[in-house]
């Protein structure tokens, strides 16, 4: 007689940490699958596309720029309108990456309660997701930096490593309280406003050489708005402690997301 096995079992920090990643691994190709669907379903029935992705972040930062001259009464260079508009789909990819990992049990209820499979795969999905359709809109800035004749550098490079920090980020932040997520919708609701009140106190409107030692500066996003900028600019206006110190909170906060997450998912996913 077969001996039988419990699918899910609770694991400690480390071990909960190694199965998460042997579980994307293992379901690689579903999450592959799961992010072509977001992907095209996106802009499916509309008529423009593909270019509300270049649109969108288009027009708010007009508006931000246009609100931002009118309560500072400060003059812009030529490069602030691009400056903005990267810290717009930046953010917009941070949050909206935040705000899934946050919701990646109760928002995706009915699939759990038919079918298991790991329900990690839902968060990563969905960053995955954010990642590719906040990367093409990255795009826009390739005109506006022909007519502002800033010629790619070595610089550009930067792109990369900054939009995996920003998903490593918002993942392990999201996946923090997701279980708690599934006991209190408060949770959800409560990051609703941390994304909102969070773009004021980022460099998505303002640049980090304004308050170069500014404590703000600690905040990871800060550094990722930074290094994108520096690819497009092509000069680093942040300090290499800053970078150094995004990159060890996300590493925290990414380890200690996935291994709560594992910790208290399988209790969680019973109170759906």
């Amino acid at each position: 007689m077969a001996r039988l096995r419990e699918v899910n079992p609770k694991q400690g920090m480390i071990g909960g940490f190694i199965t998460f990643h042997k579980n994307i691994w293992r379901k690689r190709s579903l999450v592959s699958r799961m992010v072509s669907r977001d992907v095209r379903l996106q802009y499916r029935d509309s008529a423009l596309g593909y270019f509300w992705s270049l649109l969108e972040p288009l027009l708010l930062s007009f508006i931000y720029v246009i609100l931002y001259l009118i309560i500072s009464e400060r003059e812009i260079g030529p490069e602030y309108p691009l400056l903005v508009v990267i810290g717009v789909i930046l953010w917009s990819f941070f949050s909206r990456s935040l705000t899934s990992s946050v919701t990646c049990l109760t928002g995706n209820s009915g699939m759990i309660k038919q079918v298991y499979f790991p329900r990690e795969v839902f968060s990563v999905s969905t960053g995955c997701s954010q990642l590719v359709m906040n990367g093409l809109s990255l795009l826009v800035a390739v005109p506006y930096m022909i007519w502002l004749g800033l010629p790619p550098t070595w610089n550009i490079l930067l792109v990369f490593p900054a939009l995996i920090l920003t998903l490593f980020f918002s993942l392990g932040l999201g996946l923090l309280f997701a279980s708690a997520n599934v006991v209190s919708r408060d949770i959800q609701h409560l990051f609703k406003f941390v994304t909102r009140a969070g773009m004021y106190v980022s460099p998505v409107l303002w640049t980090v050489d304004r308050s170069p030692e500014s404590p703000l500066l600690y905040n990871p996003m800060a550094t990722v708005m930074s290094l994108v900028r520096s690819a497009v600019t092509g000069t680093v206006q942040i300090q290499t402690r800053f970078i150094f110190s995004a990159v060890v909170i996300t590493f925290i906060l990414y380890f200690l997301g996935v291994s709560r997450f594992r910790l208290k998912e399988a209790e969680a996913v019973k109170k759906l």
